[in-house]
């Protein structure tokens, strides 16, 4: 598609795009607007660095750099749920811990399964924040959630390798994120 320059550059704007996702997020979260579900950004938090490493262990390199966005903006938000946030240990949220700590462990072992269980983890980790958001709609921040779906479709085209490993991610990222935005938008 593009020569290898082009897409790390493309890779690094996705993920300045995916930063600034923070930009009105974190103060509506603040404002009490956005109370983000402690349990999902948690694990979204340790699945983001394990995502990372996972990613990059397999070979990714120009669509690495949102992986890490996916680390840092849900450690801020995490940070932020202890105080505005909202939800407890449900055995949902259990179960989303235990596959964390899967991810983790295979890591050693295998980069790739780490990745793909990762996935599947952030999957059921999505789960309690579409059900917050399908009930709750006005407590989730669509602008926010709207820069990192556009983050995560830029990020397609920083794609280098067309290996189900590296590619699987950054489509995940933007079904994931999409569907949030998909979420609010229809609720509202």
């Amino acid at each position: 598609m593009f020569n290898q320059s082009i897409q790390q550059y493309i890779g690094i704007i996705s993920a300045v795009v995916g930063l600034s996702a923070s930009i009105p997020y974190v103060p509506s979260i603040i404002k009490g607007e956005t109370k983000p579900n402690r349990v999902s950004w948690g694990i979204w938090t340790a699945l983001g660095f394990v995502l990372a490493l996972s990613y990059q262990g397999i070979g990714a390199e120009s669509t690495s750099w949102l992986a890490w966005v996916f680390f840092i903006n849900p450690l801020i938000v995490f940070s932020l749920s202890f105080k505005y946030g909202v939800g407890g240990w449900e055995r949902l949220d259990k179960i989303c811990l235990t596959g964390v700590v899967f991810a983790v462990c295979l890591w050693f072992f295998s980069p790739s399964w780490s990745l793909g269980v990762s996935i599947a983890v952030d999957l059921f980790a999505l789960i309690p924040t579409l059900y917050k958001t399908w009930h709750k709609p006005k407590e989730e921040n669509m602008m926010g959630w709207l820069i990192i779906t556009i983050a995560s479709v830029i990020n397609l085209f920083a794609i280098d390798s067309f290996q189900l490993g590296i590619v699987i991610y950054p489509i995940y990222a933007v079904v994931s994120c999409g569907s949030i935005v998909f979420v609010i938008f229809w609720k509202k």
